[in-house]
């Protein structure tokens, strides 16, 4: 019984006659040249994320699969092997067209810059050809990438360019791989400062130093920027500088506090923000806290307020002197007897010739005077209470007239009869009958205090003389 090839393999038979046939057909007519401007036919891909270029090398991982002619380990798997001689890429019995297509390829591998500036930038890959391949075959490329401070472009595109080979080594088509790549950050900066926290007063000014260091690749130009907040004023000795790769400069940022009355202690955050002139975008490399505290008063208040205030001291003293003045006229503050002129002459002889009599003297004046001053107070209080007491009475109408004042407003509101309204009349002729009473009792305990305050006067009259009599003596 005999058995018949399956399907696919009659299909494969066919597609490697037709391969034979058109070869045949177009080396006959005098065609044996190839189009060598097609593509590669490769896809490609980058494994991970892109690293940022740095001045040193810069790996990236790029995978390579291709996709070029006829998957020939399945071919070879499939067809008997004494065919697969017959029909080998290598026999020389086959037309050269043929055998350039017909086999395993190469591909050959060469970097470049493709966009941008190329000025500043390195490429490499690893390995540069592959010799065998095939569809479906990978392929792991090493694409290294460095720049330096020459660079021009911050960014740029880097393309590997994949060129065919067919199985004599002959380049038959091209293909780019693009890989955009961008260096390193440029305003990457780094700050470093020994205190981050000071205290200050109100409207005064502090200064911080700080380092500044390039931690970068490049050389570039860098511009700082300063956020502050309430009220604060802060200012950089340099706004603008210029570093190179690994550089590290001292900067001074003053700092001026804001004009209050007082404070009891607030913290007031300032950042430092840096971009370069290669990227915009601001960084925040730092902040600093600044606590103001204390009282400030400003000159120009003190200079309003000093009039005010010298005006106010000599209401002060002409209402002292005047109030003197008034109580004066009812009593009069004793003197010390040994500061009298007289007294003190008398004093100084007497301690020349009798010293214990001296010493007497002077202890027997010391208690009068005790004595003297005890009364003036006294009698200035009293004095004091019946002023206050004699205002209070002046500016302060009586209880009872306006109890009834209101109660006559409510009667006469109501309309009430000419009986009420003259026991009303009545009444208040009462009042004031009685108002006038308590004013001539306040008389008379005025003419009261005032005999006695009399009579004190005498007193200390009749003492003054009774040492003056003893002086003499």
């Amino acid at each position: 019984m005999l058995s018949y090839p399956n399907r696919a393999y009659m299909a494969t038979v066919l597609i490697i006659l037709a391969l034979l046939i058109l070869p045949i057909i177009s080396y006959s007519s005098g065609a044996r040249k190839l189009d060598t401007s097609g593509p590669a036919e490769v896809n490609a891909y980058v494994k991970g994320d892109i690293p940022s270029i740095k001045t040193n090398w810069t790996t990236i991982n790029v995978t390579v699969v291709d996709a070029f002619g006829i998957d020939w380990d399945k071919l070879s798997a499939t067809i008997p092997e004494w065919w697969m001689r017959f029909i080998w890429p290598l026999n020389p019995q086959f037309p050269q067209p043929v055998q350039r297509l017909l086999g395993y390829t190469g591909l050959r591998f060469i970097p470049e810059i493709i966009e941008g500036d190329a000025r500043g930038w390195y490429v490499k890959v690893t390995p540069t050809s592959v010799s065998r391949s095939n569809t479906g075959y990978k392929h792991d490329l090493l694409l290294e990438v460095r720049t330096d401070d020459s660079a021009i472009d911050y960014a740029v595109v880097v393309g590997i360019k994949c060129i065919r080979l067919d199985v004599y080594g002959e380049a038959i088509g091209s293909s780019y791989i693009t890989i955009p790549v961008k260096a390193s950050p440029l305003n990457f900066v780094e700050m470093k400062t020994s205190e981050t926290t000071m205290k200050a007063g109100l409207k005064s000014t502090v200064k911080f130093n700080f380092d500044i260091t390039n931690k970068g690749y490049y050389k570039d130009v860098f511009q700082f920027d300063i956020k502050s907040e309430n009220g604060l004023v802060a200012l950089l000795d340099q706004q603008i500088i210029s570093m190179s790769s690994g550089e590290t400069k001292q900067m001074t940022l003053t700092i001026r506090t804001p004009e209050k009355l007082y404070d009891i202690g607030t913290g007031n955050r300032v950042d430092i923000y840096v971009y370069s002139k290669g990227d915009p975008n601001r960084v925040l490399v730092g902040s600093l806290t600044i606590i103001t505290e204390g009282v400030y008063i400003s000159p120009l208040i003190g200079i309003i307020a000093a009039p005010i205030i010298v005006v106010l001291i000599i209401i002060l003293l002409l209402y002292t002197y005047l109030r003197k003045k008034k109580l004066s006229e009812y009593i009069v503050k004793p003197d010390k007897p040994w500061m009298i002129p007289e007294e003190r002459a008398y004093l100084e002889e007497l301690k020349k010739k009798d010293k214990n009599e001296y010493k007497k003297t002077l202890r027997m004046m010391e208690e009068e005077y005790q004595s003297a001053i005890l009364w003036y107070m006294d009698a200035l209080r009293n004095i004091k209470n019946e002023m206050k007491k004699k205002k209070r009475e002046t500016s302060q109408p009586s209880p009872l007239r306006n109890e009834e004042e209101t109660e006559t407003e409510l009667k006469n509101e109501k309309g009430m009869d000419s009986k009420t309204q003259g026991e009303k009349e009545y009444k208040t002729v009462e009042e004031k009958d009685k108002t006038e009473q308590k004013e001539l009792d306040v008389k008379k305990e005025d003419e009261s205090i005032k005999k006695e305050k009399e009579q004190k006067e005498k007193l200390l009259k009749k003492v003054l003389r009774e040492q003056e009599k003893m002086k003499k003596q």
